[in-house]
Parts: C-alpha cells; structure tokens; sequence
C-alpha cells in the first residue's frame, strides 16, 4: 500500500480542500502518514498571499525531498497557480498543480513527472465560474467539520494577490451546501464552520440570487442539534438579518471574524476597503449591543506603503477603543503581481516590528479582558479532547470561541458539555463540568 503525507499552509478553505484530498486518496487505498515520516508521496497544499507564505512553501517542498529524495512531491494550490514556471525551475516538485487539478489529485498521480521535468497541470482559473460540488466523507482529527461554501473575490485589494489564484467569486449551490452539512451531522459531526475567500459574496453569483443569511436561516431550523460558525466576513456584507440571527438562534456560535486592516482612512481608501472607520465603528457597537456576549476578532495590516506613525495611531486607538476579543496582526509583505508592492513610501523593516509588537500586546490584553468576563458563568463546550500541553486537563470550545479546560479524563470527545468557569489561565478559561450533554 502507497504512503502519502499532506501538509497544509494558510486558510481554512485549504484546510477544507486537504480533507477532500485525503479522503480522496484514503478511498482509492492509499494510506495518510504524517509529514514527519517517510512516504511514496508528499502534496504540499500550498499558500503565497504573502511572500512568507511562498518561502514557507517552498520550504515545505524541500523538505518532503530530504525525507524521501525519491518521492513524488505535488505542490498544490495557490502558489502553483501563479509560480509553476518557478516552482519547476527550482527543481522542488514532481507534480505541479492548480486549485481546480488538486481536488483531482489521484487522477495526475500516474502521470510521469521528475524534479527535472515535472508535470504541470495549472488551468486558468480566472475563466472558472461555477464552484464544484464534492462529497466529503470525514474532515480528518478535527470535532469540528469546515465547509467551503464559497471560492474566488472580485474586490481586488491592492496588496492581494488572492483573486488572481482563487478566480472569481464563486458560490456552492444551496441545495449541494444541505448535502454536505447532512453528511457531516451524519459522521458525528457537532459543529459546522462555513468557510470561503469572501464568504459574504455567497449567493451573489447563483440564479436566481441568493443570500448566506438566508442560507443560515435555513440551516439553523433545518439542524438545530449543530451549531454553526462562519470563518470570516467583510464588514460591508455583515448585515443587520445575520446579526438578528446570531441574537435569537442558539445553535449559531456569537464569534465574528471581521477584518479591518487599518483605521485610517486614507490608508483603507490606498487598500481598496470598501468602507470607512466610522462605518466599521458603527458595525461594531451595533453587532456588541445585540449580542452581548460577542467574541470579534480582527485582523489588522501594519506597515502598508505610505502609514504614517499618525496612521498607526489612528488604529492603535482605534482598536483600544473597542471591546474586541482578540487581533490578527500582519506586517505588510510586499506581494509581486499586486499594485501595492510598487506603491512608494514602503514602511522600514524596523517600524514594522515595532508597531506589530505594540499591537500584539494590545491583542494578549484584548483576550484576558474579554475571558474574564466568564469567570463565574457557565459556558456550553463542544469537547475536543485531552490537553498536551496541560497534564490531566481536556479541553473544548465554547460558542464565542474560548478554548475552556476541565478535569475529565473519561470525557468524550465531540459532545457538549456545560462548564462553570473557575478562573483565567493563560491560554484560555478552566472550569468544572455541571452537565455532560450528547
């Protein structure tokens, strides 16, 4: 029997699109083992929005060929989509293939290629306008199961290089996005996190139109013994029917990813935001007096061409205003083929640093603040399983996802679990089970 080893780099749609590779490949009898071992074939599911992320790639790459020199390496996905003439001339890959060619993977795997002379297999995926439907089995060594439900952008932010490997804004039909969601809950599954590139775009594209907040009325009655989360979505398709939703339905977990990028309106108008940081600010306090106990979350862009240290202050304070649950913070990275790699007045490599550690202690105080509101309520858990990191303790997530610890080694995991929180730990929030649920 074929080993074969996948890695995975950047967002949750790439996670989503590993498990429909793995699946695919367990199904026609190849057995998974980890990265770490040897195997017959490595895939590196690959990411380059940022040009960390291709270095990191590539290291990947290099790495499958120290542990089996001999091995079929496949570098899948995003930076395949816009490297593949680098990719082959670095001699890192046997196989090199798209986004649309990776969900076929087993289907090239015959195919001859060399580190020399790889095969390459990249279709133009900017003439792709309908999303495939797959059928996933299983989402491996995860309680919860990811969803694609949407693919592809059409805002075209400057330092993006996304809409160029990911094509058009494309939506899973609704009726194919009730099939997997079913066959999910049928594997056990207790909660779904609905993913995409612009998930808010969902249903934009279909005919007749649709909208994700109808998609989530649906599913929340449809299936009220699984909550359901989204990933991420973009401030302007945030409106008021999915927050109304998020208030009265139990089963939709109160955590909103919503980036924000920068504070300053003249460095969101350089970025191509569609919105402004008053409209942000508004979003914000009407989405927190809905839902009070909220978690938001957002990601901010540090040292974007032309920021000036009065533009940092804007977000800085901006942000510590704001009752926020947690920050994800990127130093800009100059990405070639986007306009703002060429934009003048890029920010020195020291700044940087120093406003992305500012920041990120801003984000570690933003998360002890919001956790602490929870000590001495009860938290509803999905449990995950048993900590590595903390002996003798299990863990699980709650609705506004806080990682939460308890003492239950008998506990299983992928059922719910009422938990009366105790007190703030570092990484998270340790209670007592009160109520085990199914």
């Amino acid at each position: 029997m074929k080993r074969f080893a996948i890695t995975t780099l950047g967002c949750k749609v790439n996670q989503y699109e590993s498990a429909i590779i793995t699946d695919s490949l367990k199904r026609f009898g190849y057995k998974q083992v980890s990265f770490t071992e040897k195997a017959d074939i490595y895939i590196v599911n690959t990411c380059t929005v940022t040009s960390k992320a291709s270095y990191q790639s590539r290291q990947m790459l290099r790495r499958a060929l120290r542990l089996n020199p001999e091995a079929i390496v496949v570098a899948a996905g995003c930076y395949s989509e816009i490297e593949a003439k680098k990719i082959a001339s670095l001699g890192i890959a046997t196989h090199i293939l798209g986004n649309v060619e990776k969900l076929n993977l087993e289907r090239y795997l015959e195919r001859p290629g060399s580190l020399s002379e790889p095969f390459i297999k990249v279709s133009a995926i900017k003439r792709t306008s309908e999303l495939e439907a797959v059928t996933l089995e299983d989402f491996p060594d995860r309680t919860r199961a990811f969803l694609r439900i949407q693919d592809g952008c059409n805002t075209f932010c400057t330092y993006c290089i996304v809409p160029y490997t990911r094509g058009r804004s494309r939506s899973l039909r609704r009726s194919e996005v009730l099939k997997q969601v079913e066959n999910f809950i049928s594997h056990g599954f207790k909660e779904i996190v609905l993913t995409g590139i612009h998930l808010g775009k969902w249903g934009e594209d279909l005919t007749p139109s649709d909208t994700l907040s109808s998609l989530l009325a649906e599913l929340l009655t449809r299936f009220p013994e699984c909550r359901f989360r989204i990933s991420s979505i973009e401030p302007p398709e945030l409106t008021d029917n999915i927050l109304e939703l998020m208030a009265e339905r139990s089963n939709f977990c109160k955590h909103l990813h919503v980036p924000l990028q920068s504070a300053s309106k003249e460095i969101l108008k350089t970025m191509h935001r569609p919105y402004s940081p008053e409209y942000y600010w508004d979003l914000f306090w009407k989405a927190h007096s809905t839902i009070p106990d909220l978690a938001w979350g957002l990601d901010v862009i540090v040292g974007f061409p032309g920021e000036t240290k009065t533009h940092f202050s804007e977000t800085l304070k901006f942000i510590e205003e704001l009752p926020v649950s947690y920050l994800h913070v990127f130093p800009f990275s100059p990405r070639e083929g986007t306009p703002a790699a060429r934009y003048p007045k890029q920010v020195p490599g020291r700044e940087k640093k120093r406003r992305v550690r500012l920041l990120r202690e801003l984000s570690n105080r933003k998360r002890r603040e919001f956790m602490s509101k929870f000590v001495g309520k009860t938290l509803e858990v999905l449990v995950e399983g048993q900590s590595k990191k903390i002996k003798g303790l299990s863990y699980g997530l709650s609705s506004n996802y806080i990682r939460v610890y308890f003492v239950e080694k008998q506990m299983q995991s992928n059922t719910f679990a009422l938990v009366k929180i105790e007190k703030l730990i570092d990484n998270g929030l340790s209670g007592k089970i009160v109520k085990e649920e199914k």
